[in-house]
C-alpha cells in the first residue's frame, strides 16, 4: 500500500513479523489523517507497529496527533508500537509537549530490536 500527495508519502510493508509504515514529509493538518488510515483495519496481535519517521520533515500538532492515535489503536488490538529513528522535526515537538517518552524509539528493525517491542522470530 502507498500513499503520496500534499507533501506526504506512505509505504506499508512488512520487516521481520512487523508492519514497517514508512512516512516522509509532511506530517501535519492537510495530511494527518492517512497516517491513521494506513492503520485503520489493524488485524489483533500480529506483531508491532513500526512507524519509519526518519524522512519527516515537518510536524505539528495534528501530525502528532496521528502519531497518538496510531499508538492508541495498536496497543487497542494488542500490539506494540515503535518510531524507527524520528527525524529532528518529530522529536523537536514530541519533546516541546513532553510526549517524547510516551513512544519507543528504536534505531533499526533488525530482529533483536523488534523482540524489544514484543515480537521475536
Amino acid at each position: 500500500m502507498s500513499g503520496e500527495g500534499f507533501g506526504l508519502r506512505i509505504e506499508v510493508g512488512a520487516t521481520g513479523g512487523a508492519l514497517l509504515i514508512n512516512v516522509a514529509g509532511e506530517l501535519d493538518m492537510a495530511t494527518a489523517d492517512r497516517l491513521v488510515a494506513a492503520v485503520s483495519d489493524l488485524p489483533t496481535g500480529q506483531g508491532p507497529i513500526v512507524v519509519d519517521l526518519r524522512q519527516v520533515s515537518f510536524l505539528d500538532s495534528s501530525g502528532m496527533r496521528a502519531l497518538l492515535e496510531v499508538s492508541e489503536r495498536a496497543v487497542g488490538v494488542g500490539r506494540s508500537m515503535g518510531l524507527l529513528q524520528p527525524s529532528t522535526a518529530v522529536t523537536r515537538l514530541l519533546d516541546l509537549v513532553g510526549l517524547r517518552s510516551r513512544f519507543t524509539e528504536i534505531a533499526d528493525a533488525e530482529p533483536a530490536t523488534l523482540a524489544r517491542l514484543g515480537i521475536s522470530r
